[in-house]
């Protein structure tokens, strides 16, 4: 009867085991429009652009109103961070979307400016599952803020 017992529990722990290990994965792919896996890591592949979609953009708003219209520092009460989704679209035309989090970047009103009625601003952010080349934090900055 334990041997039956042992059995049972190895089947189990296994079974469980892979399914797990299977969800891990699955959740990193990124899918082009012929649905082929990027599954080369050893291969560089540069972005051609990144979107970023914050989840409570009403609250991410309101602060970057209220940076604009401040004096000219960055209060560290507007530098929360956000959840968001990161869209990379790469240089194979492969697109990934990583779980993140992101805050302002800066601590002068130098990063960040309103041109043509859209807020553009440096960020930090750290990508909560998934990779870009290896990297999982990183800043965006305007190039303003970059000096020469």
């Amino acid at each position: 009867m334990k041997l039956y017992n042992l059995k049972i529990f190895v089947l189990i722990f296994s079974l469980s085991f892979s399914f797990f290990t299977k969800a891990d994965t699955s959740e990193n792919l990124c899918i082009n429009d012929k649905n082929k896996y990027l599954n080369n890591l050893s291969e560089v592949i540069l972005p051609k652009k990144i979107s970023i979609e914050i989840e409570k953009n009403k609250k991410w708003q309101k602060d970057n109103f209220k940076i604009l219209l401040s004096d000219g520092t960055i209060k560290k009460e507007y530098k929360k961070r956000y959840s968001a989704n990161v869209k990379v679209l790469f240089q194979n035309n492969i697109t990934c979307i990583f779980r993140a989090k992101v805050r302002k970047h800066g601590d002068f009103k130098d990063h960040i400016e309103l041109r043509d009625g859209n807020i553009k601003q440096s960020l930090d952010i750290h990508l909560k599952n998934g990779h870009i080349n290896g990297i999982t934090k990183f800043k965006l900055l305007l190039p303003k803020t970059r000096g020469n």
